[in-house]
């Protein structure tokens, strides 16, 4: 009977344990490259939304404001010249109101609108940012010619 407890092949309770939390350790540290992963994909996602907004704003400046839409609003004089030297559109709706057309989002936009060194063009530059996370904004420019 001594023999046929010997020849009994297994595994330990010492070795099963020390196989346990070594896995434990291994998935542990793959866990931190998921939830980094998920995080980084998140903040893309936001930073993503925020440039596609001034892009889409951009192209709609691009495609229908004119220089007599910016005299109309009284942001250039009669020779396409910025009045103030820097006007500023601190809201979406007032930027909305210049494009004649609804923009349906959730960034707080803005728009600088200058003379731009050259003296046939007028400077047109978007800021979008995100109003929950202040970090996450995006800057593009367009020119109007004058």
């Amino acid at each position: 009977m001594d023999q046929e407890n010997r020849c009994q092949h297994g595994f330990t309770l010492i070795e099963v344990l020390v196989s346990i939390i070594l896995l434990f350790i291994v998935l542990t540290s793959f866990m931190g490259f998921f939830t980094q992963s998920a995080f980084f994909s998140n903040k893309n996602e936001q930073k993503l939304g925020t440039i596609q907004t001034a892009q889409k704003v951009i192209k709609l400046v691009d495609n229908t404001v004119s220089k007599q839409d910016l005299y109309a609003a009284g942001i250039t004089d009669t020779d396409g010249n910025v009045l103030t030297g820097v006007y500023h559109l601190y809201s979406t709706a007032n930027i909305e109101d210049l494009l004649n057309q609804s923009l349906n989002t959730n960034f707080n936009i803005i728009a600088d609108i200058s003379n731009d060194k050259t003296d046939n063009l007028i400077l047109f530059k978007v800021t979008v940012q995100d109003s929950s996370d202040s970090n996450n904004k995006s800057v593009s420019y367009t020119y109007i010619r004058r």
